[in-house]
């Protein structure tokens, strides 16, 4: 692929849309020095990913171990595998009804944030749902309450989005995958300092514990607890998955709904007929 491609990842993506119609649905292409098999079929993806062997994480992903370290997301074999059995039972059902009242205050802000918009242009969605999930996420699984809807935790807001921009931005740039590169251009030493305040185990108020930090702090596999670096690479995690991965499906979920009204009126005909009048704030 022309490297001119890699400077905009939208262009990026555009052009790979082009080579699967015009090569079929598994394409290889070259970043640099490293090869990447790309597929468009969901029967392909759905063997990959449903696979319990193929667990080993693609080269992109180191450059997540700053950030992340190696928890659930970049770790594999037994570490992971270890980690996993830890983490599942914090997913309960029994568990996540708790915390109903929680996603409900929280949605009902967003909502209300979104009246601004009604009426308006067209707008991106996803900053307010990025916020809302991130308090939600605070509050179920670290237990504090620090209301980004409205302005709280502001640093750590925009240290996840310089982070994750970083990491986009040299994963599609071949030129900054070299260590000393990256870490010697402007991109490079946002990512450093953007580092600082993107870690929730050393915050103030993180001592009250809910479901998701207590079980971390309290499992025991095969006898061993978890180090605290271990604890500390999971809720960091954690906290970017719980908030800006659910904030990205919520946002494709609702842009969907938005070009495809007809499906739209379906959802809310179905939601009408489970909840009809009653206050979706009380259980």
């Amino acid at each position: 692929m022309d490297s001119s491609y890699c400077s905009n990842v939208k262009e990026f993506l555009q052009a790979v849309f082009k080579i699967h119609k015009e090569y079929g649905s598994i394409v290889r292409l070259w970043l640099g020095v490293n090869l990447f098999v790309i597929l468009s079929d969901p029967k392909y993806v759905e063997v990959i990913l449903g696979s319990n062997k193929l667990i080993d994480k693609g080269v992109i992903y180191k450059y997540l171990y700053d950030w992340l370290g190696t928890g659930l997301l970049t770790s594999t074999g037994a570490k992971w595998k270890r980690h996993r059995k830890i983490i599942t039972p914090t997913f309960h059902f029994k568990i996540l009804e708790d915390f109903i009242d929680v996603f409900n205050l929280n949605g009902q802000k967003m909502v209300y944030k979104l009246q601004k918009e009604v009426n308006g242009p067209e707008f991106d969605i996803c900053p307010y749902v990025t916020l809302c999930t991130l308090d939600i996420i605070c509050e179920t699984a670290m237990g504090i309450s620090i209301n980004a809807q409205d302005g709280g935790s502001a640093d750590f807001v925009e240290a996840t989005k310089v982070i994750a921009d970083a990491i986009i931005c040299r994963s599609f740039k071949p030129w900054l995958h070299p260590e000393i590169i990256f870490r010697m251009s402007s991109t490079g030493r946002g990512h450093a300092k953007a580092l600082a305040s993107s870690s929730w185990t050393d915050r103030k108020g993180a001592k009250k514990r809910r479901a998701f930090l207590d079980m971390l702090l309290e499992s025991v596999q095969d006898g061993n607890m978890m180090s605290d670096a271990e604890v500390r690479e999971e809720v960091d995690t954690f906290m970017f998955e719980g908030h800006d991965t659910t904030a990205s499906g919520v946002s494709f979920t609702l842009s969907s709904l938005s070009m495809y009204q007809d499906i739209q009126a379906k959802a809310v005909e179905e939601l009408n007929s489970i909840f009809g009048d009653s206050d979706r704030n009380k259980k």
